[in-house]
């Protein structure tokens, strides 16, 4: 069965990442890598729709594994975390929100009183978006 081929922004992406692999293009920065895979994500969450008709949340290599709803200012909001740690903020309609993610977390934690710390044990370096992300999204769904 012949495969189809695809002419996106998306499978070129994937072709980069595959031939880099396989070792049959220049070795990619990790971080460069990390950053491809992301852009991938988020164009696949943004542009693509399953068969009905719902923005499609579960994309390769990085299903939702986690999620969370919160209500700020009378307005609902959901938090989804995902396999690869990637962590979004959806309004009530399931919209990407574009805005900055770790201010809302500490927002969240300090308006639902969740006492997450935001330093590492340490207490010298702060949590990064994804792992305060996944404590949030984790206290909120016990305290539910």
């Amino acid at each position: 069965m012949a495969e189809k081929s695809e002419n996106t922004i998306e499978s070129a992406l994937r072709n980069l990442l595959v031939l880099e692999q396989h070792a049959e293009s220049r070795p990619i920065n990790p971080s460069t890598e990390f950053i491809l895979k992301s852009f991938i994500d988020y164009i696949v969450t943004e542009f693509s729709n399953s068969s009905s008709g719902e923005r499609n949340f579960n994309f390769n290599g990085s299903d939702e594994v986690e999620q969370a709803q919160v209500k700020i200012d009378e307005n609902l909001y959901v938090l989804r975390r995902y396999e690869n740690k990637m962590i979004r903020l959806f309004d009530d309609n399931d919209n990407v929100l574009e805005i900055e993610v770790l201010p809302f977390l500490r927002r969240i934690n300090d308006e639902y009183h969740l006492s997450i710390d935001r330093f590492h044990s340490k207490g010298t370096n702060p949590k990064n978006t994804q792992v305060f992300g996944k404590e949030i999204i984790s206290a909120l769904n016990s305290s539910n």
